[in-house]
């Protein structure tokens, strides 16, 4: 199992969300991403290793630490915001 951390900002996606994708988006990312945090998709034009995992039409990005064992969310948002100043 992995530890989930998030990182500063996402506390204000988190408020701008609709209370069902964000039921849903914490869901998957209790019950996947801390089991298998590879399910998503790798991210091919960024250098940071990121990923993403789809919820509906939102996005989660996120990155891996496979030595500290730890997944950190960095976005949740709508799949035509999230990918701006990544």
């Amino acid at each position: 199992m992995y530890e989930v951390n998030y990182a500063s900002g996402v506390e204000k996606d988190v408020r701008k969300l609709p209370k069902d994708v964000l039921k849903q988006c914490l869901d998957r990312i209790e019950r996947l991403l801390k089991a298998n945090p590879f399910s998503g998709e790798k991210l091919k034009f960024n250098k940071m290793e990121l990923y993403r995992y789809r919820v509906r039409d939102y996005r989660i990005v996120y990155t891996v630490n496979t030595k500290l064992r730890t997944v950190t969310i960095y976005k949740i948002r709508h799949r035509r915001e999230v990918y701006r100043d990544l």
